[in-house]
């Protein structure tokens, strides 16, 4: 080789998102299982309100969004929300966005676990007794455990969108923001449908274990019922083994910075996973599936949400003042 040849660079992830694939994106990482159960919770807290309380939560998370998409420009590592609050308020703020986001995450978890026994027993009624309901859990769950535990070749397979946002959108400093607000818009449409469809349909919506479910039967028979509660089970399944795969690994990686125990962020010699870290939060999750409600699980996981979604607003005008120009996409208004 001459001194003249040039060194050959790393290859480069391919920029191929455009603008609707990460819509698309967007509106799969954020659909969670919890649209199988959420309906008849609000319901219950407001009854023939309910449609307008979704639309009115949908205007909060416009707000919260808009938010998210100025202090997300400012960056172009990979982090979320615990990178942003560190580097905006200092590590303290950000060690305890690194703990709050995994009991939000824990929480939607176990309540996907819920829904997973509620919507079992369309099929086995005797699914929500108390012997059964420990009996599913725990086989449940320490199947998964221990599958992870042992490492999954196809967990490597399992995309990071936030990676992918960042990394492989062909112009994400324009299309972020678009993808957010449509996908919240779809989304915001599709609650609020199925909000008025249960409320219409099921004749006492605010005390229906399976809502979903239960308006498919009023419209379609046991068939659609049945339908939507084994579409329900799939659900569910995909997204507590995902967690399973995913939080564990974010534990290790909070601990391998120091802002988590150390012990953490332990690798298994032979297996080569995150064993301790996995053992943890398959622990938890059985204690707050098997221990809590749906309701229950899905209110602390939001309450947790909202303290750090708080902090992101607050982080608005404190990176304005601190470093003017750097956001690619700005909020209209604000301080």
């Amino acid at each position: 080789m001459t001194s003249g040849t040039p060194l050959s660079s790393p290859p480069q992830l391919v920029r191929a998102i455009g603008r609707w694939s990460m819509v698309a994106l967007a509106v799969n990482s954020i659909l969670g299982s919890g649209i199988f159960g959420l309906p008849s919770a609000v319901a219950a807290l407001v009854g023939e309100w309910s449609v307008w309380a979704v639309l009115i939560a949908g205007a909060g998370m416009g707000v919260i969004i808009a938010c998210y998409a100025e202090v997300a420009s400012q960056f172009d590592e990979t982090g979320g929300t615990y990178l942003y609050l560190r580097h905006t308020f200092g590590r303290f703020v950000g060690v305890q966005v690194g703990w709050l986001t995994l009991l939000s995450r824990l929480t939607a978890c176990a309540a996907a676990v819920n829904l997973l026994v509620i919507y079992l027993g369309e099929f086995w009624p005797a699914a929500a007794e108390p012997l059964p309901r420990l009996a599913v859990i725990t086989v449940f769950l320490c199947t998964l455990a221990a599958v992870n535990y042992r490492g999954v070749g196809a967990g490597a397979r399992v995309s990071n969108v936030t990676v992918v946002a960042k990394l492989e959108a062909r112009n994400p400093q324009r299309d972020v923001a678009f993808a957010l607000f449509t996908a919240l818009a779809i989304l915001l449409a599709l609650y609020a449908l199925l909000q008025l469809i249960v409320i219409d349909l099921v004749p006492d919506a605010a005390h229906s274990v399976r809502p979903l479910a239960d308006a498919a039967r009023v419209a379609m028979g046991p068939a659609g019922a049945a339908l939507i509660a084994a579409g329900a089970l799939l659900s569910v399944y995909g997204y507590i083994s995902a967690n399973m795969l995913t939080v564990p690994r974010s534990t290790f990686a909070l601990a391998e910075r120091g802002d988590f125990p150390a012990w953490l962020a332990a690798v298994h010699p032979r297996f080569r996973t995150p064993h301790f870290s996995i053992l943890v939060f398959a622990l938890l999750l059985w204690g707050f599936s098997q221990f809590a409600s749906f309701a229950w699980n899905v209110t602390l996981s939001a309450v947790a949400r909202v303290l750090f979604y708080g902090g992101i607003c607050a982080a608005v005008p404190v990176l304005r003042r601190r470093q003017p120009g750097a956001a690619v996409y700005r909020l209209p208004g604000g301080l």
